[in-house]
């Protein structure tokens, strides 16, 4: 057997078998050894990829990883020759290269890195690199814009604007571009996809709609009401935090915010409770401690909202403070209680009583009640809900 065996791409980069392994070249140095990705499709889940668009989507459909690969491998009696598996790694990648260096004919891992490097010498490859991380980064294929945002700098390659017109709908686009001049805001401490919670602006999403925002002091929200009238135009919002920007009342328009779940108006300057907040219906905890606000108690329920007033955590949890929280979970049976954690957690000290053993006697409190309703309380990784 030969120990050596070359393909050639193009001018620029090509394979080398040696000594049984499959290593790419580009201009003239070694540029990494390949790694075989087999994805076994049973015949009759073909249909199930029909609308798969890149290698990526379908390993991801398939739950691949390189662990599992050699699993497949070592038990599945499923394997290649190296001639077999260079012949393999050389057809992929000249398809690769005549269809454009297309990032979706071959794993991320492989072809942005690969790409990367060939843009230093290939025109082709430096013209084509930004478009190809644009459409990738669109696409929304979670393995893939997380490798992308861990391991490039994207606004190296597009501006603050093309990146949000990617992430999120137009509409809600346009609502962030609005607002950033109003808060006084330039590069780097735009809006920014998160969560990064040392940023002062930033937003979480979903569907390519908004779904939490985290606004920092010195964003002129107090100065400029139409700021927080134009961000309630966001209606998937379920977060917002905008602790420490010296509010003191609340625009009427966050009314219209229907899926808001939690608010964080901490360290603020208000010296009541918002009359707004009973018209949001979806509302479950807001946080106003370190405001103006009396304490007459650390928590308050008011239209079936727990209200955290105090920034002190009670040494145990209250008899009367379970029966309060079940009044809630009794309003609210099948919804999905994803902050109910949150507002637990200003009801217990961290270092006596763990989250998971509230939950417990919560549950063990109204047991019949909950059982009687047909409905049970479940713990889960920090989140509660019923069902």
């Amino acid at each position: 057997m030969n120990s050596s065996k070359e393909f050639r791409i193009n001018e620029f980069f090509y394979l080398k078998l040696e000594e049984g392994t499959s290593n790419i070249y580009i201009n003239g140095n070694l540029f990494r050894q390949c790694t075989l990705l087999i994805l076994n499709i049973p015949i009759n889940e073909v249909e199930y990829f029909d609308e798969v668009k890149s290698i990526d989507e379908a390993a991801e459909k398939l739950g691949w990883s390189e662990d599992k690969q050699e699993e497949f491998t070592r038990y599945k009696g499923y394997t290649l020759s190296p001639e077999e598996e260079f012949l393999g790694h050389c057809s992929n990648l000249q398809v690769w290269y005549e269809h454009r260096y297309d990032t979706r004919l071959l794993h991320h891992s492989l072809s942005f890195w690969l790409l990367s490097e060939l843009s230093y010498y290939d025109p082709v490859a430096k013209s084509v690199f930004k478009e190809k991380l644009a459409k990738r980064y669109e696409s929304g294929c979670e393995s893939v814009v997380n490798f992308l945002r861990a391991e490039f700098d994207i606004s190296a390659y597009l501006t603050h604007e093309e990146i949000l017109r990617l992430e999120l709908v137009p509409e809600e686009t346009e609502i962030l571009l609005d607002v950033e001049p109003l808060m006084g805001i330039d590069y780097p401490h735009r809006f920014i996809s998160g969560p990064y919670m040392d940023s002062p602006r930033n937003f979480i999403k979903k569907n390519k709609h908004v779904t939490s925002l985290i606004i920092g002091n010195d964003s002129n929200l107090d100065k400029d009401p139409e700021i927080l009238e134009k961000l309630s135009n966001l209606k998937h919002l379920e977060y917002i935090l905008v602790g420490r920007n010296n509010l003191s009342c609340l625009p009427e328009s966050m009314s219209n915010l229907e899926n808001l779940i939690y608010l964080d108006l901490s360290d603020n300057l208000f010296t009541h409770i918002p009359p707004i907040l009973k018209k949001m219906k979806s509302l479950q905890f807001v946080d106003l401690s370190k405001n103006k606000i009396p304490n007459y108690d650390d928590n308050v329920f008011f239209y079936n909202i727990c209200i955290q007033l105090s920034n002190r955590s009670p040494t145990f949890f209250s008899e009367s403070s379970m029966q309060r929280m079940y009044r809630i979970l009794e309003r609210v049976q099948s919804r999905n209680l994803l902050y109910l954690a949150t507002f637990v957690n200003t009801w217990y000290k961290p270092d006596v009583t763990p989250p998971e053993e509230i939950f417990k006697r919560l549950l063990q409190y109204h047991n019949t009640k909950i059982k009687k309703k047909g409905t049970e309380l479940v713990y889960n990784n920090g989140i509660v809900s019923l069902k």
